[in-house]
């Protein structure tokens, strides 16, 4: 499973790509296959087979990304009202996260086996 960014550094077996050059027809792409420097990756959530993963309740999952935000709430203060912010629990700040997800063609990962 990966966040849309990992995704699109990934490969997709169901890329088509068109070789107008030699009249071929539609070729099925391979892995680092590139036309004119393009390579033909994933593009996650912008694909009828990607798939958000989702916890017991129906919430996507989360997983963070390392980068860090300011939160617009206290406008990276920490404090509200006198108060400690409690949308960044008083940090001021917080780590950005990232709905993860997964390619929906191969089935769900996570009940791979059962």
């Amino acid at each position: 499973m990966y966040t849309e960014e990992q995704a699109r550094q990934k490969w997709c077996p169901m890329v088509r790509v068109c070789d107008s050059l030699r009249g071929t027809g539609i070729v099925s792409a391979n892995v680092d296959f590139d036309v004119n420097g393009r390579r033909f990756t994933c593009i996650a959530s912008g694909c009828m087979m990607w798939r958000f993963v989702k916890d017991e309740k129906g919430y996507m999952v989360m997983r963070p990304t390392g980068e860090k935000w300011s939160c617009d709430f206290c406008e990276g203060t920490g404090l509200h009202k006198g108060e400690p912010c409690t949308e960044c629990e008083g940090e001021g700040k917080g780590v950005k996260h990232a709905a993860i997800g997964y390619c929906g063609l191969a089935g769900n990962p996570l009940t791979a086996g059962k």
